[in-house]
C-alpha cells in the first residue's frame, strides 16, 4: 500500500496492525494534513462478521465529538478497499507505556480520569465501548489521552443494552488460550460480558477499573496460566488487594478501583461521570498530598444519598406504590444552605443529563429538563451579576459531557451534572454540582416522581440548586420564572419531552415529534402559554428550513395565542421578531423586541436580536449600540461579542472586528468559526501568512466549508490558485455547498493552467445558488452583487449590469457592493465607471490589500487615473 492513493489520501508508511485492520500514516491531499488510515486486510474482506465490525467501529466513533476520543474524518471505499480516515496522532499506546512498569500515582489517576471523561461522552451518546483495554488507548507525546477502536461498540438498545454474543466471547477465549499467551481483551472483560449477558455502560466501568489497577500496580488483577483460569477469576474471585501489589497506594485509591471492579454492576459507580469525578479528586490528592480528598473516601458512597438499588425492578415497584399513596413528588437532598466550595463569581454549564438505559423517549425527558433548568438559570442570571450560564446549545455543539471539557472550552468554574432513569412509570433524577477545576462534588439531590406527576420537579430541582449556590432570586425573577406555566400534570408531562426535542431542531424528525407533543399538551390544557410558545418556535424552525409561508402563519398564530394568555413571556416576542426578520419585515421585528425589553430589560439575548433587526434596517449606529448593550449585560457571552464582530466586519472596521473575534476566542478557545472569521479579516488586511495560520487552526479544530473557502481565497489572492482548486473541490462536494464555494472554484479554475474548462460549470452553479437565495432574500445587496459578478463571468453582460444596478440601489453605501460593482463594470469594459466605483469602495473602508491582490483588477490598477 505504501505510495498508493486512496481517493485523496496518499499512503506514506505503516503504523501498526491488529485483528481488525492495518493502520497507515497518510496525507490528505485536499487539506494538506496527515491522517491515519485504517484498512480492512483483503484476506478478511470475505468475512461478513469482521467487515460488519469494521463499519460499526467507524459509525460508532464518528458519532462522537470529544477531545479524549480519536476524531473520525471519513469512511469510504476505493478500488474495493474499505478504509477509515482518522485523526493522526504521534505517541504510543497505553499498552506500550505499561510495558515500562508501574506509573506514578498522579499520572495513573490522571490517565484514568481522562479515559473516564471520554467514555462518559460516549455513554451519553448511547455508545458503550465494550472493548476497553490499554491497546485501545493512545498517549500522545503531549501527554494527551485518546480512546479509539470502537470495533466492539454497540449503540445501546433498550434498558439493558445489548448482550455480548457467544461468538464474541468464544473468539476471545480461542485466540487467548495458548500457554503463556497474554490475555489481551479477556483480562479486561467484565463478568457480565464474559457470561454473554446484556451489557450497559457499567461494563466499561469494570474494564476501566482493571486498566486503572494495571496502571497503578504495573500488573493485571486477574491472571492465570490460561484463558479458562483468567475467566474463572473474573467471574468469581476478588481482585488481589491493590496495596499488596502497590504498597504505597492510598486506601481511597484502592476503594475506588475495587468499586469499579465490583462483580455486581449495581455496586459499581452509577455512571462514568461519577467515576471520573472520583478519579479527578484522587488525582488532585495525589499531586497535593496535604489536601483533603473531598472530605471523604473517594470510592465510598456519600452520606445522605441513597444509591441505585441492586434490584431496580423491585425497588421501582415499591417506590411507585409509595408515590401513589403518599405523595406525587418526593425528593432526597442534602443539608440546606450554600455549600462550601461554591465560587463567589459563578460561570456555570449544565451538562447533558445521562440517560440511564439509553431509551430514546427518556432522552427527550433528559434534554427537556436541561432546557427548562437552563432557561430558569438564565433568567436568574439577569438579576445576579455574579452568575453566568453557558447555553445548552453551545454545550451540545461541542459534544461536551464532562466538567474538564466544559472548563477547557468555556472557562466555566462550576458544572451541574446528573442522570435520568425511568423504571416503568417512575422517573428518577439525580443531580449534583461539581467544581470544574478540582472536579469535587459540591452538593446535589435525588428526586423521584411518577411520569404523570412530574409537574414541579424542575422547580424543586431548581430551588435546591439555588440553595446550594446560596442564591436568593429577586421577586421579579420569581414572577418571570412562573410565567406561562400549567397546573395540569398531563400537559406538563407532554411539554417537557417536547422541549427536549425542540432543543435539537436541526433534525426534522425531532421538530415533527415536538409539534405533535406540544399539540397534545395543549389538548390537555388549552391555556398552557408555554406550550403555545414552544409550538410557535417549532413552527418557526419549520419555516426557516423550508421557507413555506404557511409555517410562518402558524408560528405567528401560536405566538399570538401564548401572548394572549400571558404577556410576560419575552421568548414569545423574540420568536416573533425572528419570524419578522426572516420575512424581511425588520420594523415589526424592532417593535417586538422593544416589547420584550419592557418585560426583561436585562436580557442580553433581546438586545442581540435587536442589533440584528437594526442591521436589516441599515441602521448601523443603532445596531452597534444594541450589540454593545448586549455585551454590557452579558460580558462573558461569546455570542454577543460574535454579533458585534460580524457587524464591525460588514462595516469594514477590520481591526475593531478582529478585537471582538479575539474576545470570542478568549471566552471559547476552540471556536473554529472565530478562527476562520479572524483569518478572513487578516486576508482583508493583507496579512496572508497570519491568515493561513488562523485558518489551519480552524480546520485543525474542525474541518468546515467556510474555513476551507477562506484558505482557498488566501491562496488565490497570493497567486497560488492551483493550491486552492483541491480545497474548493472538496468543499463543493458537501451537500450544503454555497454559491461562494462554487464562485471561488470558478475563479481558481480560471486562473489555473489546464483547469480553465472547469470554470464555466462552477460559475453556472454559483449563479444558480445565488439566484435561489435571492428569491428568499431579495433585499440582500451584497449577495446580488456577487450574482452579478458570476453573470458577467458567464458572458451575460446586460443581465449582470442590471443586477449590479439593483444591488447598488439596495445597498448604496456598502463598500462590498461597490467593490463587486467595480469588478462587474471592469469585466463589462466600462473602465471609467469601474474606477469610480472602486474609489468609492476604498473610501468606504474596503480592503486596499484585496484590491491590490485581485488579478481581475490588474488592468485597472495600471490605469494612470
Amino acid at each position: 500500500m505504501i505510495g498508493q492513493t486512496l481517493l485523496h489520501y496518499r499512503i506514506i508508511e505503516k503504523l501498526g496492525e491488529g485483528g481488525m485492520g492495518v493502520v497507515y500514516k497518510a496525507r490528505d491531499l485536499h487539506l494538506d494534513r496527515f491522517v491515519a488510515v485504517k484498512i480492512l486486510p483483503p484476506e478478511v474482506m470475505s468475512d461478513p462478521v469482521r467487515r460488519r465490525r469494521f463499519v460499526l467501529e467507524a459509525k460508532a466513533a464518528s458519532a462522537l465529538n470529544h477531545p479524549g476520543i480519536i476524531v473520525i474524518h471519513d469512511i469510504d471505499e476505493a478500488r474495493g478497499v474499505h478504509f477509515i480516515a482518522m485523526e493522526y496522532l504521534t505517541g504510543r499506546t497505553l499498552e506500550q507505556v505499561l510495558k515500562e512498569g508501574p506509573m506514578s500515582l498522579p499520572r495513573s489517576l490522571g490517565y484514568a480520569a481522562r479515559i473516564a471523561e471520554a467514555l462518559a461522552a460516549a455513554h451519553t451518546a448511547g455508545i458503550v465501548h465494550r472493548d476497553l483495554k490499554p491497546s485501545n488507548v493512545m498517549v500522545t507525546w503531549e501527554d494527551r489521552v485518546k480512546v479509539f477502536d470502537f470495533g466492539l461498540a454497540k449503540l445501546a438498545a433498550g434498558t439493558g443494552g445489548e448482550a455480548a454474543t457467544t461468538e464474541e466471547v468464544t473468539r476471545t477465549l480461542v485466540t487467548s488460550s495458548g500457554p503463556g499467551t497474554v490475555m489481551g481483551t479477556l483480562s479486561y472483560m467484565s463478568p457480565e460480558q464474559a457470561r454473554g449477558e446484556a451489557l450497559d455502560h457499567r461494563t466499561d466501568i469494570f474494564s476501566l477499573g482493571v486498566v486503572a489497577y494495571h496502571m497503578v500496580s504495573g500488573r493485571l488483577p486477574f491472571r492465570g496460566p490460561n484463558a479458562v483460569s483468567v475467566l474463572e477469576q473474573i467471574l468469581h474471585a476478588p481482585a488481589p488487594p491493590l496495596r499488596d501489589a502497590c504498597p504505597g497506594a492510598p486506601e481511597e485509591v484502592e476503594q475506588t478501583i475495587d468499586r469499579a471492579m465490583a462483580k455486581d454492576p449495581g455496586e459499581r459507580f452509577r455512571d462514568m461521570h461519577e467515576m471520573a469525578a472520583a478519579l479527578r479528586s484522587l488525582e488532585e490528592g495525589a499531586e497535593n498530598p496535604g489536601a483533603a480528598v473531598a472530605g471523604r473516601k473517594a470510592g465510598a458512597p456519600r452520606a445522605g444519598r441513597d444509591r441505585f438499588p441492586r434490584r431496580p425492578a423491585l425497588a421501582a415497584c415499591i417506590a411507585l406504590l409509595a408515590l401513589l399513596f403518599v405523595s406525587p413528588f418526593r425528593a432526597r437532598v442534602g443539608p440546606e444552605g450554600p455549600e462550601v466550595g461554591v465560587p463567589s463569581r459563578i460561570r456555570m454549564a449544565i451538562l447533558p443529563l445521562l440517560n440511564v438505559g439509553a431509551r430514546p423517549e427518556n432522552q427527550e425527558i433528559a434534554d427537556g429538563l436541561v432546557e427548562v433548568l437552563a432557561a430558569r438559570f438564565a433568567r436568574i442570571a439577569q438579576y445576579h451579576g455574579n452568575l453566568s450560564v453557558i447555553s445548552p446549545a453551545d454545550i451540545r455543539a461541542e459534544g461536551i459531557t464532562g466538567a474538564a471539557e466544559a472548563r477547557r472550552a468555556f472557562g466555566v468554574n462550576l458544572v451541574l451534572c446528573g442522570s435520568v432513569q425511568v423504571f416503568g412509570s417512575l422517573v428518577r433524577v439525580t443531580f449534583y454540582f461539581a467544581d470544574a477545576v478540582s472536579l469535587r462534588q459540591i452538593g446535589g439531590g435525588d428526586f423521584s416522581a411518577s411520569v404523570f406527576e412530574m409537574m414541579g420537579m424542575d422547580e424543586e430541582i431548581f430551588d435546591r440548586a439555588l440553595a446550594i449556590l446560596g442564591l436568593e432570586p429577586k421577586p421579579e425573577a420569581r414572577r418571570l420564572a412562573a410565567a406561562g406555566r400549567t397546573r395540569v400534570s398531563g400537559a406538563y408531562a407532554l411539554y417537557l419531552p417536547a422541549e427536549g426535542l425542540l432543543s435539537r431542531h436541526d433534525m426534522p424528525e425531532n421538530l415533527d415529534r415536538a409539534i405533535e407533543l406540544f399539540k397534545k399538551a395543549l389538548a390537555e390544557d388549552p391555556r398552557y402559554a408555554l406550550a403555545h410558545a414552544g409550538l410557535g418556535e417549532a413552527y418557526y424552525w419549520k419555516f426557516k428550513g423550508s421557507h413555506d409561508r404557511e409555517w410562518a402563519r402558524l408560528a405567528l398564530a401560536s405566538c399570538e395565542a401564548a401572548g394572549g394568555i400571558d404577556d410576560r413571556l419575552a421568548p414569545v416576542y423574540i420568536t416573533r421578531s425572528m419570524l419578522y426578520t426572516e420575512l424581511e419585515m425588520p420594523e415589526q421585528a424592532v417593535g417586538e423586541l422593544s416589547a420584550a425589553i419592557a418585560i426583561e430589560p436585562a436580557n442580553a439575548d433581546v438586545y442581540r436580536e435587536l442589533g440584528r433587526a437594526y442591521e436589516s434596517l441599515k441602521k448601523g449606529g443603532e445596531a452597534e449600540r444594541a450589540f454593545r448593550k448586549a455585551i454590557e449585560l452579558a460580558p462573558d457571552s461569546w455570542s454577543c461579542h460574535w454579533e458585534l464582530a460580524v457587524h464591525l466586519y460588514r462595516h469594514s472596521r477590520y481591526e475593531d472586528s478582529a478585537g471582538e473575534f479575539l474576545e470570542v476566542i478568549r471566552l471559547f478557545p476552540n471556536h473554529f468559526r472565530a478562527y476562520s472569521s479572524l483569518g478572513g479579516i487578516r486576508i482583508h488586511q493583507g496579512r496572508f501568512g497570519e491568515a493561513e495560520i488562523l485558518l489551519r487552526k480552524s480546520l485543525e479544530i474542525r474541518s468546515t466549508m467556510q474555513a476551507g473557502v477562506n484558505l482557498a481565497a488566501a491562496y488565490i489572492l497570493q497567486g497560488r490558485a492551483a493550491e486552492a482548486v483541491p480545497v474548493l473541490e472538496q468543499a463543493a462536494r458537501m451537500k450544503d455547498a454555497t454559491h461562494q464555494v462554487w464562485g471561488n472554484l470558478g475563479d481558481a479554475c480560471a486562473l489555473t493552467p489546464g483547469m480553465e474548462p472547469k470554470a464555466r460549470p462552477a460559475y453556472e452553479k454559483a449563479a444558480g445558488l445565488a439566484a435561489e437565495y435571492l428569491e428568499l432574500k431579495p433585499s440582500d445587496g451584497a449577495e446580488r452583487a456577487t450574482l452579478a459578478f458570476y453573470l458577467v463571468r458567464l458572458g451575460e453582460r446586460e443581465r449582470a449590469l442590471a443586477e449590479i444596478g439593483r444591488a447598488l440601489k439596495t445597498a448604496p453605501g456598502d463598500a462590498r457592493v461597490l467593490f463587486w460593482a467595480a469588478l462587474v463594470h471592469e469585466e463589462a469594459g466600462e473602465r471609467d465607471r469601474a474606477l469610480e466605483l472602486l474609489s468609492g469602495a476604498v473610501a468606504g473602508g474596503f480592503s486596499p490589500a484585496i484590491v491590490e491582490a485581485t488579478s481581475d483588477l490588474a488592468g485597472l490598477r495600471r490605469d494612470p487615473r
